[in-house]
């Protein structure tokens, strides 16, 4: 391949990886958003946060990169980290929203349908049956 080729591809991977990385973080943001953290683990997430991403970084340049390590691919990279910022995060942040509704729907599922089989006649019965038995076996035992 072409030097010039070969230069055009490691920019469009670096954008690329930076968009990757922009939605790593807003899964991190959303994570953090969800534990809600004070503000010394708040730190101590970012800097591990970064310390993982630095280290991603380093893995994807040693790997499709055979180690070489040039200025404009970490200027790629956080051009495209920051192009995702400014114009794709807020819509994945709203997917990863309707996302996590969902998930809770889902998990709310048996609750619901437990409530529901609650209000049945039929179930209130049988609890009060079983209600009843536990009473007359206290009883028995006293």
């Amino acid at each position: 391949m072409l030097e010039k080729e070969m230069d055009l591809m490691v920019i469009i991977f670096s954008l690329f990886s930076g968009f990757i990385q922009g939605m790593i973080f807003d899964i991190y943001r959303r994570i953090r958003r969800a534990l809600n953290p004070g503000k010394i683990e708040t730190a101590l997430g970012d800097m591990i946060f970064w310390i993982l991403a630095t280290l991603l970084i380093f893995a994807l340049i040693n790997t499709y990169l055979m180690g070489w390590v040039r200025g404009y691919f970490f200027a790629g990279f956080f051009t495209g980290f920051f192009i995702y910022l400014k114009t794709l995060s807020r819509f994945f942040i709203r997917l990863l929203i309707e996302l996590e509704k969902g998930l809770g729907f889902i998990a709310g599922l048996p609750e619901r349908l437990f409530k529901k089989i609650r209000g049945v006649k039929a179930f209130k019965m049988t609890l009060k049956r079983i209600k009843n038995i536990r009473r007359i076996l206290k009883k028995i035992k006293k």
